[in-house]
């Protein structure tokens, strides 16, 4: 194993360790549909050291980050749909615990993302789906909009282009 595999595979950890892998829902005036989808890497420590070796294994990959340094802990982020993606490819050799969200999330939900697909009543409801197994396997509360929720909402709409 290269120390460059180690590298990986001690992010990786630090990513299982922190059940990092987020996606999520909300309402969001600017949606045609009045809702969004994102999906993000998120996690905070107290230890600095931590959060700057994670940074700068994705800095040398030019993936880009966002750190939040509070009084008491500092936050990690990746917001950027391709960064993450390249984040979660590079790192799911080594995953273990959450190796299943990512895969998900790579193969599923950002190829929805990319060809748009999610901007659909069919299209965010099949994405939301994909949110929940997400959340599931990642053991997050449940969505507060999941997919009982939009079919209540959308509840015709969503058979018509089934």
């Amino acid at each position: 194993m290269t120390d460059d595999d180690l590298f990986s595979a001690y992010v990786a950890g630090v990513i299982d360790s922190n059940n990092a892998i987020t996606v999520s829902t909300r309402k969001d005036a600017n949606m045609a549909m009045g809702y969004s989808l994102s999906c993000h890497i998120d996690f905070s420590k107290r230890n600095i050291e931590i959060i700057e070796t994670v940074d700068s294994w994705a800095e040398e990959r030019n993936i880009e980050t966002n750190l939040t340094v509070e009084p008491e802990r500092t936050i990690f982020r990746i917001n950027r749909r391709d960064h993450l993606e390249r984040f979660l490819k590079l790192l799911y050799p080594y995953l273990i615990v959450y190796k299943d969200a990512a895969e998900i999330v790579i193969d599923d939900i950002i190829p929805m993302m990319n060809n748009r697909e999610h901007q659909t009543k069919h299209g965010f409801y099949k994405a939301v789906g994909y949110a929940e197994q997400v959340r599931e396997l990642t053991n997050k509360p449940d969505l507060k909009y999941d997919q009982e929720y939009f079919e209540e909402l959308w509840g015709d709409d969503l058979t018509d282009t089934a």
